[in-house]
């Protein structure tokens, strides 16, 4: 399936085919946070892994994960991850798995430096198919590196047997 590039129309950009207009394709494609490798990095592996390091890295300095309560600042956010997982852990076998799986992504330039973006997930676990949602982040280039500045999640389905009901 041919990659879908993001277009600029009207001082922002959106998910779309590509823009006829040559420059305006550049600037997209140069500009996706996409195409990050640091971004890319932090939505695939680190959250899963519980690497608190390098999920907090996925943040800016002030950046904001936002839960039932927000967790302002990445320190801050680092230390939630440090803590013992909201997941309770099985007492009568080993602790299972949990593994999200990034589906349908739109990204939205706001500004050369700004975006929005929504990216829904499937989430495996031992169950199956445990529970979805998405994401809805807001991005910031600080120093060349697309970082998250506002991240809420949205659970829209949770499983019977999801890890989440314990």
């Amino acid at each position: 399936m041919p990659l879908r590039t993001l277009a600029r129309s009207s001082g922002s950009a959106s998910a779309g085919d590509c823009a006829s207009n040559a420059s305006s394709r550049r600037f997209a494609l140069s500009n996706a946070p996409a195409r990050n490798s640091s971004f890319a990095h932090c939505i695939r592996s680190s959250g899963d892994a519980r690497k608190a390091d390098a999920y907090a890295e996925c943040f800016t300095e002030d950046g904001v994960l936002q839960l039932d309560e927000a967790i302002p600042g990445r320190e801050a956010i680092r230390q939630w991850m440090t803590a013992p997982s909201v997941i309770r852990q099985p007492r009568d076998r080993p602790p299972g798995f949990i593994s999200h799986h990034l589906t349908t992504c739109r990204i939205e330039l706001t500004g050369e430096s700004t975006a929005k973006v929504r990216t829904y997930w499937l989430v495996t676990s031992a169950a199956g198919l445990d529970h979805n949602g998405y994401y809805d982040d807001q991005l910031r280039k600080d120093d060349g590196e697309w970082l998250i500045a506002h991240r809420r999640p949205r659970t829209l389905w949770i499983s019977p047997t999801s890890v989440m009901r314990g």
